[in-house]
């Protein structure tokens, strides 16, 4: 399915960009931060959910590299960290996602 980013995905991205500060949440960087779901935007129930989105930088988002990032072969730590310190935000996803 190919993602169409219209005005209200816009709005999603950028409410969960203000509620974090504009700041990656693992490392507190503010250049080149996104918005990423927590549970896969094809999932329409959450798609514009901000407790579905966390601000992450490039290099925490990022599909390649050694960083944290729930897109690389370190996924896993990534939802240890967050469990660890974003016990509210783990809380909802856990709540919320379907195994």
């Amino acid at each position: 399915m190919k993602r169409k980013y219209d005005k209200q995905h816009k709005d999603w991205a950028k409410a969960v960009k203000d509620r974090d500060n504009n700041k990656c949440i693992i490392c507190g960087a503010t250049t080149i931060c996104c918005s990423h779901h927590l549970i896969p935007w094809e999932d329409e129930r959450f798609r514009l959910d901000t407790n579905n989105g966390i601000t992450l930088c490039s290099k925490h988002h990022s599909r390649y590299g050694k960083q944290i990032s729930p897109h690389n072969d370190y996924a896993g730590l990534f939802f240890l960290w967050l469990n660890l310190n974003k016990p509210e935000i783990w809380r909802w996803f856990c709540e919320n996602v379907e195994l």
